[in-house]
């Protein structure tokens, strides 16, 4: 956990050092569908079943232009979002559902490619590093047989056999979108992430995937 920390301040620090230097300030919100692989090495196969299903998130983008040309830009952009998922797990050899609904703090950071259009508006697309970190959750499980069910509070951590998930992911997102010239933005973004954040049982996984919708709006910090 204090590994953990750690990185989250160093991120912290770096974004308060770019602040700085920050041409637009995006603020912005949307739709979420999270998809969240649940995988078990062996035995019980009809727990391979992935949690799916919607949520929102909602936050700022700062934006700082690295290199411009007549029609095209290069761009750094890092935002801070609060997100909510809302999945559910479908093993319909019983019929059954198991929920879970989370919250993350996310940060992702994008280079983005722009080019500007005749109307002056401009697309854009681009890819970079994401890190999201658990604070509140709560989960629901569905009787099977003699094991009951019920509802629990998600416990974040990693230890084995005592938490149900790590509060740390990290990954890759690509992000693509249209910025008009009053300010008004929409994009698409997707993603990817890396650790297994499940650490109740061995020979099981989860793993983050997740599509946004977003729209949002520009305003400028500086001429």
């Amino acid at each position: 956990m204090q590994n953990q920390a750690k990185i989250l301040f160093t991120i912290a620090f770096c974004v308060i050092a770019y602040v700085a230097g920050s041409q637009n300030l995006v603020l912005s919100a949307g739709g979420t569908y999270s998809m969240i692989p649940f995988e078990q090495a062996a035995g019980n196969s009809f727990l391979n079943e992935s949690f799916v299903g919607p949520g929102a998130h909602g936050g700022a983008f700062l934006e700082g232009t690295l290199k411009k040309k007549r029609k095209e830009e290069l761009v750094f952009s890092i935002g801070l979002l609060g997100e909510y998922k809302m999945t559910t797990q479908k093993i319909s050899d019983y019929n059954i559902e198991n929920k879970l609904n989370l919250i993350y703090v996310n940060m992702p950071a994008y280079l983005f490619y722009r080019y500007k259009l005749r109307s002056r508006s401009k697309v854009y697309v681009g890819a970079g590093p994401y890190v999201s970190y658990g604070v509140s959750g709560r989960g629901e499980v569905a009787s099977v047989g003699e094991m009951e069910g019920g509802q629990f509070k998600i416990t974040w951590g990693s230890t084995e056999n005592e938490d149900y998930m790590k509060p740390l992911d990290y990954g890759v997102s690509a992000k693509a979108g249209y910025r008009s010239y009053g300010g008004f933005d929409i994009s698409a973004s997707y993603d990817y992430g890396f650790p297994d954040v499940f650490v109740l049982y061995k020979n099981q996984s989860m793993k983050h995937r997740a599509f946004r919708l977003t729209i949002g709006y520009a305003l400028p910090l500086s001429d």
